[in-house]
């Protein structure tokens, strides 16, 4: 996965392409740990920008997730060109609002120009946890976070919250 420092260097080089999008879709995946597919799905009218807040109609799971949107997201969504017709995609093309925009070549050079390996889009949905994990979140709130139904999904993070348990304990059982 991709560390907070590696992110932050793949946003600056972000911030060069052409589609200006490309920041924002890349926090956005980080921060939320949405899929790729329900970021170019999302629409500005499941955007609360006041509230900071954002709705995912039907995950892959089939049920609606709500995400909490960091203030710097809200900030990064503020600053994309173009309206926010609330049919509009957040994510979409330059010429068409109701197309969403493919920025794979805009991402792999992001990754490249940052000095970072080569990764899927999807990576970030796993730094995300990754990220959310290694500071103290319970597998519950990785669960919903990530939108999944069960805790077998996100028990591959666990892991990654070991000085947790390691405080739980010495407090438990002194």
């Amino acid at each position: 996965y991709l560390t907070a420092e590696q992110i932050e260097r793949v946003l600056a080089c972000a911030r060069l392409a052409h589609w200006r999008r490309v920041p924002a879709i890349i926090l956005m995946g980080f921060s939320t740990g949405l899929r790729l597919g329900a970021l170019q799905q999302m629409r500005w009218r499941d955007v609360d920008l006041e509230r900071r807040r954002v709705l995912t109609e039907r995950t892959k799971n089939g049920r609606p997730q709500v995400s909490h949107l960091t203030e710097r997201m809200v900030e990064e969504l503020k600053k994309l060109p173009g309206g926010r017709a609330p049919e509009s995609l957040v994510f979409c093309g330059k010429k068409d609002p109701l197309k969403a925009h493919n920025f794979s070549k805009a991402w792999e050079r992001a990754l490249k120009d940052a000095h970072v390996e080569y990764m899927p889009f999807h990576a970030l949905r796993h730094s995300c946890a990754s990220h959310a994990a290694s500071r103290g979140a319970s597998l519950v709130l990785l669960k919903d976070l990530l939108g999944h139904k069960s805790l077998r999904m996100v028990s591959r993070y666990s892991h990654l919250s070991i000085d947790d348990r390691a405080k739980f304990v010495d407090s438990v059982f002194v």
